[in-house]
């Protein structure tokens, strides 16, 4: 591996995250209906004959600001401006849905109402919030504190009885009008308000704008949603699980572990403790709902047990990076088996299988589906295609083609992270930081090889479970080091003292392998892994089957990259 001196570095030819955000930035850009005012496209039906793509009430405030969000991200992560004009209309579209009142509607179409969708409300936010990270709008930023305001002013303030202030908020419902709020939502939301559906999912980005603004109206709103959730709601039992008697949509797991990833953020951030140990308990509850892989299902009940959306997942990749951040570092290595296996591997890169139509009159929701669809994440997939046969619910979501985006920002932006001079190696994949450009031989050979951009008190490399610490070595620019008073141990992390820029720390170590059976979606699986890549799994999928190209080499092959960008400075 070469240093960052010149333009292009080589490293081996393993999983770069840079990569599948190129890939994942033609998707964003070609789900468009240029028809229809650069509308986004919500869906693909990709396993259909012939394939086409489809709008839906979700084609406005939640894919739009999700893609906005996205669109940030992938740059800043693969830094291309190739997408810039597209993304700049996506820009401009959510400021145009922006009301007098500071909510942000939906257009009345044949497929939506003229409402402010609290979904949307979140994704909206998100997208103002990272476009803000960026550029430091002003405009941006006034559209983020009126939505702020409008917020406050619509929520619902309640509290105890016996107390004399209101100390929790909510959402009496998931639309609100020009009106007010309606009173139809009832008859589906039952007596008791689930926020993960309101509410709770807002938090995150309220959180993160407050902590760069310093709006006392988003982080009012943050505090007092967050009571509502935890304490107030029973959205959650005790041991961590959900109750889904308290909505009506069969205990969604996006709509719930956005809502605990977000309480989880603002516990991080306001040094509540409390909170981030709620969050742990339900992850650790959640976990054992999913796969070691990281397929997890969409809902509890009613075939949705069967289905994955990668909303879902990237809640999990996020959710277990900011547990890792606060003390909890054993979640690091959950995260990399999901980012490693399902995260990627159900990125949509084959697409030779998708039927196409053949008329040259078609509709442009017909016309080069396979080619605009390339890059793009599954809205429902199995665990061995990605494709779940399962119903009649299209195979793809703008929604979690956004957050699949997203999910790998937050792996390559958290794979490397420094504090206090501390350079710390979290996830064993290929990265260039600012701080360290990293080298992985996995799942090939077990080594890891960092060269640091800088001089550092101290460098740590965290080393998987399944290694035997006794057979891990460790050099420093070729010369070996004997953990003591040349290095350390320290939890999941080995390290080094006093590491000056440039040179070059390798640990090595066997690559375990094994065979594990797990069940999802009410079937069984068998998977073969080498460390934590699975390298097959069986029975293979029907449309578009996972893991089936995954080889292993004796000499790991190398590649040379350019490594004047990748670096990443908006962090979540």
């Amino acid at each position: 591996m070469e240093d960052r001196s010149s333009d292009s570095v080589t490293l081996p030819d393993t999983l770069f995250l840079r990569d599948r955000a190129t890939e994942a930035l033609n998707a964003l850009t070609q789900y468009v209906d240029e028809d229809a005012d650069c509308r986004p496209y919500m869906t693909g039906d990709l396993s259909d004959e012939p394939a086409h793509l489809g709008h839906s009430g979700w084609d406005f405030g939640s894919s739009v600001g999700r893609m906005v969000s996205a669109f940030v991200l992938a740059r800043k992560l693969c830094d291309t401006a190739d997408a810039l004009d597209v993304e700049e209309r996506f820009r401009q579209k959510l400021l145009d849905m922006f009301d007098e009142d500071g909510l942000n509607y939906r257009e009345e179409t044949d497929t939506s109402v003229a409402r402010a969708n609290m979904h949307d409300q979140r994704s909206v936010l998100l997208g103002l919030t990272t476009w803000y990270l960026e550029s430091g709008d002003p405009d941006t930023k006034a559209a983020a504190d009126n939505l702020c305001a409008a917020l406050k002013r619509i929520s619902v303030k309640s509290g105890h009885p016996h107390l004399a202030k209101q100390d929790y908020w909510y959402f009496p419902a998931v639309e609100y009008t020009r009106d007010g709020w309606p009173s139809e939502d009832m008859m589906y939301l039952g007596i008791n308000i689930d926020p993960s559906h309101t509410s709770a999912r807002m938090i995150n980005p309220l959180t993160k704008y407050y902590e760069e603004t310093g709006n006392r109206d988003a982080l009012e709103l943050a505090r007092n949603f967050a009571r509502h959730t935890v304490i107030h709601s029973g959205s959650f039992n005790e041991d961590g699980s959900f109750n889904d008697g308290t909505e009506f949509r069969t205990g969604h797991f996006h709509s719930r572990m956005v809502s605990v990833t977000s309480i989880a953020r603002f516990g991080a951030v306001t040094g509540n403790a409390f909170y981030v140990n709620w969050a742990k308990k339900v992850y650790e509850w959640a976990l054992t709902q999913g796969t070691e892989f990281g397929w997890f299902p969409s809902a509890l009940h009613d075939d949705y047990d069967k289905k994955h959306e990668t909303c879902t997942l990237t809640d999990m990749v996020e959710l277990g990076i900011l547990l890792a951040e606060n003390g909890y570092v054993e979640y690091w290595e959950t995260v990399e088996r999901f980012v490693r296996n399902h995260l990627v591997e159900t990125q949509l890169l084959d697409t030779d299988w998708i039927v196409e139509s053949e008329d040259e009159a078609a509709d442009d929701a017909y016309r080069n589906v396979a080619s605009r669809s390339r890059g793009t994440f599954p809205g429902w997939a199995a665990p061995n295609d990605f494709v779940c046969d399962v119903g009649d619910d299209p195979d793809v979501m703008m929604c979690c083609n956004a957050s699949g985006t997203r999910g790998l920002f937050l792996a390559w932006d958290n794979a490397v992270t420094e504090s206090e001079g501390i350079v710390s190696v979290n996830l064993l994949i290929n990265n260039l930081s600012e701080w360290a450009t990293v080298a992985s031989y996995l799942p090939h050979e077990g080594r890891i090889d960092v060269t640091l951009e800088r001089d550092a008190p101290e460098l740590r490399i965290r080393i998987p479970s399944w290694v035997d610490p006794y057979t891990v070595s460790l050099t420093q620019d070729g010369d070996d080091r004997e953990l003591g008073d040349e290095g350390f141990w320290e939890g999941p992390f080995i390290g080094l003292h006093d590491v000056s820029g440039g040179e070059r720390v390798s640990v090595r170590f066997p690559v375990d392998e094994r065979r594990t059976v797990e069940r999802a979606g009410g079937e069984d699986y068998t998977m073969e892994w080498r460390g934590d890549d699975v390298m097959s799994i069986s029975p293979s999928g029907t449309y578009a089957p996972l893991y089936e190209d995954r080889d292993v080499y004796d000499e790991v092959p190398m590649r040379t990259v350019d490594c004047d960008n990748g670096h990443a400075e908006v962090h979540w």
